[in-house]
């Protein structure tokens, strides 16, 4: 098993520098380019729209940040926390997109996937766009909120996975995950998985 994780994380590593090596690299950083910025608030205002939260939840506050993923490589060794106070582990995109009929996989979505996956960071949340309903939620349970996780893109930037739950009391909330597709210039739910509801 050691054997396994030191070859995956040896090629991992490999397509990383060769990522560094190319014209493009900018690209790949999706957390510091301005582009990329825009789309992330894009998907996260299209599931606020498309599931009501900004009618039916008006007083829910949405958590400030989105925290970073841990790699798979180390979610062995480090205590996943959950959200919206920890952080998750990178999910396998081959399986999460893999029931898509109009999703077909490239060389260049996985390279996306894994520079995705090691460079995360935590996100803050711009409260402008959010209109002010971002809030810094520390173990607040008995305050109502929403919560995100950075959504992740394939490498044409026409399909993004995300998660988000809300949370309204102690025994109270749900957690979705949903794949979305830019049509048009727009974010459009084409599917969506129920995690857990209490």
């Amino acid at each position: 098993m050691d054997i396994l994780k030191r070859i995956r994380m040896n090629f991992l590593l490999m397509v990383l520098f060769l990522i560094g090596c190319t014209d493009n690299s900018e690209e790949l950083n999706l957390y510091d380019s301005v582009k990329n910025k825009s789309n992330i608030n894009d998907v996260l205002l299209s599931v606020i729209h498309n599931d009501s939260i900004d009618v039916h939840y008006t007083d829910y506050k949405i958590v400030s940040f989105l925290p970073q993923y841990i790699k798979r490589s180390q979610s062995e060794e480090l205590l996943v926390k959950p959200p919206p106070y920890g952080s998750s582990v990178f999910p396998n995109m081959t399986q999460e997109f893999r029931n898509l009929d109009q999703f077909e996989f490239k060389q260049e979505d996985s390279i996306y996937f894994i520079a995705q996956e090691f460079n995360s960071k935590k996100i803050e949340l711009n409260k402008d766009i959010f209109d002010n309903r971002t809030s810094k939620i520390v173990e607040q349970l008995e305050n109502p909120y929403v919560y995100f996780s950075i959504p992740i893109f394939d490498s044409s930037m026409k399909y993004a996975w995300v998660k988000y739950g809300l949370n309204c009391g102690r025994l109270c909330g749900y957690n979705h995950t949903l794949i979305l597709y830019k049509q048009n210039g727009e974010w459009k739910v084409i599917k969506r998985y129920v995690n857990w509801v209490s």
